[in-house]
């Protein structure tokens, strides 16, 4: 056992895979299992019993804690040279115990940490239904998107400034229905933009006025107008397709300040030379219409169910604004506008006076055919005939203008039926009374308002008739006259 302790080269048995250098410290050697100090409760201790290590203890230097294996100490140049372990005495056989930790090291136990994964939920088929009728909806919606991107076609706003009452706005040669506003000017929407456009505005006896124009998509592009007046000598009386009167261009004041809001306010209106019917168109001129174009005669009205059969000479009443219409165009002429109507009607050009009546400022019920139960033949009422000779303009029947109700210029009137789905309707009726006969009366009506089969009441259309007008200029009518005069 001496020469063991004194042996630098000897190696622990218990301690396999240790190097350590010529000059280390040799650890204390264990006891024999014979030995008296030997602990048969700790026959895994490394130490005996005497010399194991106190906890609480500072470590000592020369000591070693032979449970660490596999540790390699520092080795010097002198420990090249490796000497071979001499052979592993076998040792007699210990009853296994359990190993047992220095105090010094303690350490926590490892638990196994486990994952419990939750239940899985099956996701309902409405689910999967909602799911997919939204995802629809998406695609559907960019679908929409995308062709509204690709086929955007931006487009502008040609606002006509200055161009007379009537004027149609022609657009690379096509008429693209301009719309009159209230202050006089007119509005054609919907042109394809950055691109020229070929401007033409025209009306019966002005001068055309014609332009190149260019506009940015979204762009209201202004231009203004001057279509002087072209001079022509018309008659004072003609007969184009019935008896015409001609009413000279010049100004008048229209509308009346003490009489109904829409009539609201008085203002000066400039007219062209224009020719006016001396009566409104009777049954026989209209079934001559309906012969030629083969159209429907309107309804008798409930009180002579032989009226338009049997009464040439009386108004044609119970038809439409379309049908009036189309009367005027087949006759070449037109419905006349409604500052057209309250000028020949209401105009006195010597005394630069507006009338209230035809005749005058004074109301006469025996001067146009009011108050009765059905009209008369046309021209009946010679006194009632206004300044330019016009006849049967405050009784007989109401008359349809080419005009939609508006407020006049410069009003604040506010009105519900103020738009594009009411015309207006002029004059006095049969049944009319004196402040119902007015000039400067407007009455609005629905256009497609006629008499029916099923009426049985004079508060219809079976009240409302027409005349029709034409510009003194217009080309058919100059082309009318010359051919009258040749012969």
């Amino acid at each position: 056992m001496d020469e063991k302790k004194n042996n630098p080269r000897d190696f622990d048995l218990t301690t396999p895979n240790i190097r350590l250098p010529h000059n280390a410290a040799r650890p204390p050697e264990r006891p024999s299992p014979q030995s008296d100090d030997f602990d048969r409760d700790s026959a895994n201790t490394p130490y005996p019993k005497e010399q194991r290590p106190n906890p609480s203890a500072p470590p000592r230097s020369n000591s070693f804690d032979l449970t660490m294996v596999n540790l390699t100490m520092p080795h010097t140049d002198e420990d090249e040279e490796e000497i071979p372990p001499p052979p592993r005495q076998q040792q007699p056989l210990a009853k296994p115990q359990p190993a047992i930790r220095p105090a010094s090291r303690p350490t926590a136990p490892v638990v196994a940490a486990t994952t419990a994964l939750p239940p899985q939920r099956r996701v309902p088929v409405w689910a999967w239904l909602l799911g997919g009728g939204v995802a629809t909806i998406i695609l559907a919606a960019a679908a929409v998107v995308v062709y509204w991107v690709v086929t955007y076609d931006p487009a502008f706003t040609l606002k006509v400034i200055n161009a007379p009452p009537g004027s149609r706005v022609f657009v690379d040669g096509i008429d693209r229905n301009g719309v009159p506003q209230a202050d006089g000017t007119v509005l054609v929407k919907g042109l394809k933009a950055d691109e020229q456009r070929e401007i033409r505005v025209a009306r019966d006896g002005y001068k055309e006025w014609t332009t190149a124009v260019e506009g940015a998509g979204g762009e209201v592009k202004e231009i203004r107008v001057s279509m002087p007046l072209l001079v022509v000598e018309p008659d004072a009386e003609i007969d184009y397709n019935g008896r015409m009167v001609l009413v000279p261009d010049g100004p008048f004041e229209m509308g009346d300040d003490s009489h109904n809001p829409d009539e609201r306010p008085m203002h000066t209106v400039e007219l062209p030379a224009y020719y006016i019917d001396k009566y409104e168109v009777t049954n026989e001129q209209y079934k001559k219409f309906c012969d030629a174009t083969n159209c429907d005669p309107p309804v008798n009205p409930h009180w002579d169910p032989q009226y338009y059969e049997s009464n040439p000479r009386m108004p044609v009443i119970g038809i439409s604004f379309a049908e009036a219409l189309a009367y005027a165009r087949w006759a070449n002429k037109r419905l006349p506008t409604e500052q057209e109507w309250e000028k020949a009607a209401s105009w006195d050009p010597r005394a630069r006076e507006k009338r209230q009546w035809p005749w005058g400022n004074q109301s006469d019920p025996e001067r146009a055919n009011m108050f009765s139960e059905h009209p008369t033949d046309v021209g009946q009422y010679l006194g009632g005939v206004s300044f330019y000779g016009v006849h049967d303009m405050a009784g007989n029947a109401r008359e349809w203008v080419d005009a939609f109700y508006q407020r006049y210029p410069e009003s604040t009137l506010s009105d519900p039926n103020f738009g594009k789905n009411v015309r207006v309707v002029r004059g006095g009726d049969f049944r009319a009374k004196e402040n119902n006969s007015r000039t400067t009366k407007r009455t609005p009506i629905p256009p497609e308002f006629k008499t029916k089969p099923e009426d049985t009441s004079t508060l219809n259309s079976s009240l409302i008739g027409f005349r029709c007008a034409v510009l003194a200029n217009d080309q058919k009518l100059q082309a009318f006259r010359q051919q009258t005069r040749k012969k």
